[in-house]
């Protein structure tokens, strides 16, 4: 016997979107041929090889129910870039801001959880390739039906400082995650202005929802 006639492959749905109930299917590889499918996630498995079967054993498959959240992350850049002469500054001298809009425009209540992660804090770009960072602070709330909120710089600046920052504060850019147990819209407005400019630029960007 061929041990190359004996390859198993196991593959199936990831998870079930109905009922959470795991799903699977095991095939032997030579010919295509199917051998079992089970709705609970218990099998005897059947070897097949020659046509005849060489081996038996129980397999047990647990798979997660499919994911039901929706998640929406929008860049964040608040506070002052000085004019400092620096080569490696994230961005061009000037005032930032950002201010990001949150609304539930259905009949349910929604569950958001926020994750916030600097890229640049306090004018240090922790964040620069190679290196990475990770949250730095977590917000959640519970939004009721046809009501909004919004996370500001002085918001983003309490939770990552740990209260009211520096005025001017100093650069901080990163990313709000944002994930919610339901659609929600989420838009993010961008404000700018040069150190000695009495101009203001504004630009407002759609944050467009992937599956959790």
């Amino acid at each position: 016997m061929d041990s190359h006639l004996c390859r198993i492959a196991v593959r199936g749905r990831v998870c079930s979107a109905d009922t959470g109930l795991p799903l699977a299917r095991a095939a032997v590889s030579a010919g295509g041929q199917t051998v079992l499918t089970g709705p609970r996630g218990v099998f005897a498995l059947d070897v097949v090889a020659d046509g005849k079967v060489v081996a038996k054993k129980d397999v047990k498959v647990t798979v997660p129910a499919c994911p039901s959240g929706f998640v929406y992350s929008a860049k964040f850049i608040c506070g002052e870039q000085p004019n400092c002469g620096c080569d490696c500054a994230p961005v061009q001298p000037g005032r930032y801001a950002t201010e990001i809009n949150i609304h539930n425009y259905g009949i349910k209540e929604v569950a958001i959880q926020k994750r916030f992660i600097p890229v640049v804090l306090a004018g240090a770009p922790g964040g620069r390739e190679p290196k990475v960072v990770a949250a730095r602070a977590d917000d959640k709330i519970v939004l009721p039906p046809q009501t909004a909120t919004m996370d500001d710089c002085c918001r983003i600046a309490e939770l990552l400082f740990g209260g009211e920052a520096a005025s001017p504060m100093p650069i901080t850019i990163g990313f709000l995650e944002i994930t919610s147990n339901g659609p929600i819209a989420v838009t993010a407005v961008y404000t700018a202005a040069g150190l000695d400019s009495v101009g203001v630029s504004i630009d407002v960007e759609q944050i467009a929802p992937r599956r959790a």
